[in-house]
């Protein structure tokens, strides 16, 4: 049965494990019928990538694990048919002996996933594994050196793929890694209102497509927005927030993300009726210390004897917990008699409960 690499780039924290596994596994030890040694620099049959978007001072950076995709119509196998052959499980493997001087090859592949070794003047690319595969592994080295399951090898009837990516340089050639949460495009920026230097917090951004797609969210508590995992295309933002004029712009996301930097609003209401920031923060402390008032007050006349509650034995010095309604009590570790210590804590309780509803 065919399987299929499964790559979730959320959970990438970009460790590198499975680069440095594939290069354990393969540099200075062929693995024939599958392949020669891989050299120690200039080849990553399994490599992390990172990918930076953004501008200051929102920038994010995709750690994307990249091997070769094992295709169903492979071009590496189209270029020398002779020396390329795909296994009943995917694995697309070129013949370390067929494929000796076929530099063809490496400028077959979309994605730069052939690589050519000159010692040995032969093409050479991720073979899957398929020697541990053939001996009882499960998965490839770099799928067990994973630490936080962002790569799986799994059979693609048992995994649900509806949301998953491939890589668009392969489309039609049948690629066989699927990428999950892929790196899209964002967009990003700051409302605040220029004439008191300070953000607007709640303001509505809404994000509309040239189709007409809208997308729509609040500022937060620091007057941000992010709009993430967008398509790449043109857009408009509108921003609205009471009491001010809405604003709207142009934003392009089809070559890059974009942080569109700081929106300004203009107030329009008049700002002497409204209170200032500084007095609004005032009430809000001010009706956050009544309620916690009214709190203390409400657990003041709720305080009751407890049923269970802990004392000391004088005895061995141990605490246990026993109960005030119990009639002869003894330490359960050193049998000391403690009716007396516990009737005068149940009577301590009695006290405090008196004093508190008075």
């Amino acid at each position: 049965m065919s399987k299929v690499f499964v790559v979730d780039i959320d959970k990438c924290n970009g460790c590198h494990n499975c680069q440095v596994a594939c290069k354990d596994e393969h540099c200075g030890q062929p693995w024939p019928p599958y392949s020669q040694e891989q050299p120690l620099t200039g080849q990553f049959w399994m490599k992390v990538k990172e990918k930076e978007r953004g501008q200051v001072p929102v920038v994010r950076l995709s750690y994307i694990p990249w091997l070769c995709n094992h295709c169903e119509d492979p071009a590496c196998m189209k270029a020398a048919p002779e020396a390329v052959f795909r296994r009943e499980d995917g694995l697309v493997i070129i013949d370390p002996d067929k494929a000796k001087g076929k530099r063809e090859l490496v400028d077959a592949c979309p994605v730069g996933a052939v690589f050519y070794n000159e010692e040995l003047d032969l093409p050479q690319k991720c073979t899957g594994c398929a020697h541990l595969l053939d001996n009882g592994w499960e998965v490839p080295r770099c799928v067990d050196a994973c630490p936080t399951e962002a790569l799986r090898y799994v059979e693609e009837s048992e995994v649900d793929l509806s949301a998953a990516t491939t890589l668009a340089e392969l489309d039609g050639a049948g690629p066989r890694v699927y990428y999950l949460n892929y790196p899209k495009r964002f967009v990003a920026g700051l409302v605040f209102d220029p004439e008191v230097e300070e953000v607007v917090v709640g303001a509505c951004v809404r994000l509309t497509s040239a189709e007409g797609t809208v997308r729509e969210m609040l500022t937060d508590d620091f007057g941000d927005f992010k709009f993430d995992q967008v398509e790449a295309d043109s857009y408009r933002i509108d921003v609205t927030a009471d009491g001010y004029a809405a604003v709207s712009m142009p934003v392009d996301v089809r070559v890059l993300d974009r942080y569109v930097g700081d929106i300004a609003l203009q107030f329009t209401d008049d700002r002497s009726a409204r209170p200032t920031a500084a007095e609004t923060a005032r009430a809000q402390r001010a009706e956050a210390e009544k309620k916690w008032a009214r709190l203390r007050a409400s657990m003041n006349t709720k305080v009751t004897t407890p049923a269970n509650f802990a004392v000391v034995c004088p005895g061995c010095g141990k605490k246990m917990n026993t109960n005030a309604e119990a009639g002869s009590i003894r330490c359960q570790f050193c049998k000391t008699d403690l009716t007396d210590l516990v009737k005068q804590k149940a009577a301590e309780c009695a006290v405090k409960k008196t004093v508190a509803q008075a």
